[in-house]
């Protein structure tokens, strides 16, 4: 029909605009000095976030450590069932430069697109 926009091309142009628009979590760093990022989630739902490093840029300026899930009150791990928690990854940069780390909240088996993305801009200096 003349007019009309199927609906699978209507969902994906939703998610490449919120895409575009999400914008950047601005996070300054010193060389040698490492930070914690943390992404809200529910991991018992089967969802991780997971670094793409395609969409990502200066990863060679970093070193990632997955630190895991926790509990937001506590800190401490938690088995909970629905809970939501904190996943947290430690960022140690090596050199001055503008990192940009794109995190995508979805389950590693499925091949539709991230639920959430996260995107973190690091501004690291000496």
């Amino acid at each position: 029909m003349v007019g009309t926009i199927p609906l699978n091309l209507l969902v994906f142009f939703v998610i490449a605009l919120s895409t575009c628009i999400a914008k950047a979590e601005p996070v300054k760093a010193v060389t040698g000095k490492p930070i914690v990022l943390r992404m809200d989630g529910n991991p018992t739902t089967g969802y991780s976030w997971l670094l793409n490093e395609k969409k990502s840029r200066g990863l060679s300026a970093i070193r990632v450590r997955v630190l895991g899930w926790s509990d937001p009150l506590s800190g401490k791990n938690s088995t909970a069932v629905g809970e939501s928690k904190i996943f947290s990854v430690e960022v140690a940069p090596v050199r001055p430069e503008i990192v940009v780390l794109v995190y995508e909240y979805r389950r590693i088996w499925e091949e539709k697109p991230a639920a959430k993305q996260k995107t973190f801009e690091i501004r690291i200096d000496d």
